[in-house]
């Protein structure tokens, strides 16, 4: 689809409708009069299932190229540069066969110039070196039709001395002219074009949406292969439970060492869901819908897309075809207001949640950025294993001396810390209730079997988690599921030392944690070593409180002068 928007802000939800009831795959946007990179703008695009490429400008109002597409699809930027006379975006994607296409957007204001045929030149030569099959979209503001202005003939010639094919004859703009083009390359003449003018509909624009069809198989990841175990199918099963609590009874029978005991566990456990729930495979979509799109919505939407079809038979039946576009669009927006009211209502409360929200709609969130050096997720994951190991080991191979500190002096009152205070029940009762039960693929057991077992099993932690204190061991429960983050946005995603290892840890090896944690607290608080002026990791001194002092002392700060 190719679209002047002459503002996409207040019109956004009407576009994507359009897009999802069209079903669009990829959507050209001119005019698209954004001004940042990320606002709320965007965070409506991704909420029906599209993402958005868009180049906006910095220095004044007005203009903007976009590409909008389906999350599904898999389309990446490409860099090229910047012109005086129009504004560009180009992006890459590969077909099934691995044909390489690239999609450029045009946008060109103001008068014409010869220096708009220079540039356009330079921008097709680069590109046409870098695929297989282009197609350049957008508003140029060049009606080819009027064969005496001798500059568009030129751009004409120069369009087609680069082998592309021109594909919109018709009037684009409620003035009657034609000025939005689609222009197609394609080195085979694989790539085969249509297009449809819908002249009864701008979108409150005063440019005509046009609809392409391109035959040729694009990679659309509509799909993706998901391992999972049902556990909705053994965690209200008696048999499964009854020899759960075995294996958890069983080893606070056994005299084991810790390191023993989890890994009997784990083997334990592992045969059990294997047995009940075994891991089973399927291909799930992948492609999002506006979460607010219920079953009501979708019934008036299927009765509008029955009344386009006869719309042109009578002039009653483009009434009602136009009374059911108000309709579904004023549908979608009061659902829309009530999906969001009752997230902010469950939110109350919950500052974090409410953060969460707020980034979201603000397209505020950080996407995980990998580098793209291979397709192959096995060997990406192991090229970060490997240089996560050797950082290590180059870190350990630079601490050659182990200094001990013997002159820290304590107070006469204060005691040592020799040993921990085993644990019970009521406080591992206590930690859960405060930091729940989150899980990471290396634990005995999945979250949701934890939480409907709990009581069967938590004597069993509790042995386990005074075992670890008792012996100081830590094995088998500090394995780790690593995500490599980027550090910042403007970093290079191909340098693997701009990435940070982020350990996602067993739920027993947490458990340990806090109880220590909760130890050595204990013993600073008793014995009045804990630093004043410390905020941030520690409890009630959060980084908002040291904001409060400083702000405080600032105040008495000025009143005392």
């Amino acid at each position: 689809m190719l679209y002047n928007s002459r503002s996409i802000d207040n019109k956004v939800n009407d576009v994507m409708i359009t897009l999802g009831d069209k079903a669009v795959d990829i959507a050209a946007i001119c005019e698209t009069w954004l001004v940042s990179e990320s606002n709320p703008t965007t965070a409506i695009i991704k909420q029906y299932g599209y993402s958005i490429l868009h180049e906006h400008r910095a220095d004044r109002r007005g203009g903007g190229v976009a590409l909008i597409y389906k999350s599904g699809i898999k389309l990446t930027p490409l860099s090229i540069p910047k012109f005086n006379t129009f504004e560009s975006i180009a992006a890459t994607m590969k077909s099934k066969s691995g044909t390489k296409i690239v999609f450029v957007v045009v946008y060109r204001p103001g008068n014409m110039c010869s220096t708009f045929n220079q540039e356009i030149d330079k921008l097709l030569s680069d590109l046409l070196l870098r695929c297989d099959c282009l197609v350049l979209a957008g508003d140029i503001n060049i009606d080819f039709n009027k064969t005496s202005v001798s500059l568009y003939q030129q751009a004409l010639q120069t369009f087609e001395s680069c082998g592309m094919v021109r594909h919109i004859f018709d009037p684009t703009h409620i003035s009657g002219s034609s000025i939005d083009h689609v222009l197609t390359f394609s080195m085979h003449g694989q790539l085969k074009c249509t297009t449809t003018i819908d002249d009864n509909n701008t979108l409150g624009s005063d440019h005509y949406p046009v609809y392409c069809n391109f035959e040729l198989s694009f990679e659309k990841k509509y799909f993706k292969e998901i391992v999972f175990r049902k556990l909705k199918d053994v965690k209200d099963d008696p048999d499964f439970i009854d020899n759960l609590n075995r294996i958890f009874t069983q080893c606070l029978q056994d005299e084991l060492s810790f390191q023993d005991a989890v890994s009997k566990l784990s083997l334990s456990t592992t045969k059990l869901l294997d047995e009940y729930a075994p891991l089973t495979s399927k291909a799930v979509s992948i492609v999002n819908e506006a979460p607010w799109f219920d079953s009501e919505y979708r019934k008036l939407r299927k009765e509008r897309r029955k009344a386009e079809r006869v719309k042109s038979r009578s002039i009653d039946n483009q009434i009602r075809y136009k009374d059911l576009c108000r309709e579904c669009t004023e549908l979608a927006i009061k659902k829309k207001k009530e999906y969001f009211s009752n997230l902010l209502h469950r939110a109350q409360g919950n500052p974090k949640t409410l953060y969460q929200l707020v980034n979201k709609e603000l397209d505020r969130e950080k996407t995980k950025d990998f580098p793209d050096f291979t397709d192959d997720l096995s060997e990406l994951a192991n090229t970060f294993n490997q240089f996560f190991e050797d950082k290590i080991t180059k870190i350990r191979s630079g601490m050659t001396s182990r200094r001990k500190y013997h002159d820290f002096k304590q107070e006469s009152q204060s005691q040592y810390l020799y040993e921990f205070e085993p644990t019970s029940l009521v406080e591992i009762k206590e930690i859960i209730a405060d930091s729940g039960i989150k899980c990471s693929p290396a634990d005995l057991l999945p979250g949701v079997l934890y939480s409907e077992n709990l009581e069967g099993i938590l004597p069993t932690l509790v042995h386990m988690v005074n075992l670890s204190l008792v012996t100081g061991c830590m094995d088998g429960v500090k394995l780790a599921d690593v995500i490599p983050l980027l550090k910042s946005d403007s970093l290079d995603v191909n340098t693997l030392k701009n990435f940070r290892p982020v350990s996602n840890l067993t739920f027993l090896g947490k458990l340990i944690e806090r109880v220590v944690l909760k130890r050595l607290n204990d013993h600073l608080s008793r014995n009045n070593l804990n630093c004043e002026e410390q905020s941030a990791y520690k409890k009630d001194h959060s980084t908002e409180t040291l904001l409060v002092r400083i702000w405080n002392d600032l105040l008495v700060a000025a009143d005392e002068k």
